[in-house]
């Protein structure tokens, strides 16, 4: 063997170093696709999830838009038996709305059965998420059944900053940390004193009541009257 010889330039040391640099090559190319097979697979499942939650949504915004039109036309014409145009609108407007309303039951169990059989492919915080959805169309639903028009608008908006929020998750959405379930055991729970930042702030539940409150008074109790009493502290000890 000659002095000078170099055996990084041997080519057998090449081929196997090829050989190795090509193995690299496949294994990280089975990860990233194996990775890629994942994200997608859930993200087709997240989807057949989401459509359903979207017609429910669009069929709830036209019933609440028919029956708010279906109460101004009743306040308009109050006897709708004189106007044979007002009744014949309203009639198609009552019908309208109870196609929407069944559209609205039928896709809102169609999201219900998909998210249930296809749970627990998806991260907590995905899961999560759609569960919240699901109640607050569950609660717009309520809404517009009891014709509480402008909760119901309000409703709707939270239901498409949720929307948004959940989409903008899935976009970038990588596989769950391999963590996240001892993290979730350590995490400690945010109580309602927790997320409130003074104690002038009011929680989505008290402020559903106020709103439900100011609806039934300019509506269904607006010839009852009503006494404000003031708390038991004061009326106790008034200085």
């Amino acid at each position: 063997m000659p002095e000078n010889y170099n055996q990084w330039l041997d080519p057998k040391t090449i081929l196997a170093i090829g050989g190795v640099a090509i193995g690299l090559c496949g294994f990280l190319f089975a990860i990233f696709t194996h990775r890629w097979s994942r994200r997608e697979s859930r993200l087709d499942a997240l989807s057949k999830i989401l459509q359903p939650i979207v017609r429910c949504a669009q069929a709830l915004f036209k019933a609440n838009t028919c029956r708010r039109k279906i109460e101004r036309m009743k306040v308009a014409y109050p006897d709708a038996k004189q106007s044979q145009e007002a009744a014949q609108r309203i009639d198609m407007l009552m019908e309208d709305y109870g196609e929407q309303m069944k559209l609205t039951d039928k896709d809102f169990r169609e999201a219900e059965a998909e998210f249930a059989s296809r749970h627990f492919r998806f991260p907590d915080s995905i899961s999560k998420s759609i569960r919240t959805i699901q109640a607050t169309l569950s609660e717009l639903g309520r809404l517009v059944n009891d014709g509480i028009f402008d909760k119901a608008d309000i409703q709707l908006a939270k239901f498409r900053d949720e929307y948004k929020q959940l989409t903008d998750t899935a976009r970038g959405w990588r596989l769950a940390d391999p963590l996240e379930g001892i993290r979730k055991r350590f995490r400690k729970p945010k109580t309602e004193n927790d997320i409130r930042i003074s104690e002038f702030d009011l929680t989505d539940k008290e402020m559903n009541g106020i709103l439900e409150l100011l609806h039934k008074r300019v509506t269904t109790q607006a010839n009852n009257s009503f006494v404000v009493h003031p708390p038991k502290k004061i009326v106790e000890s008034p200085h």
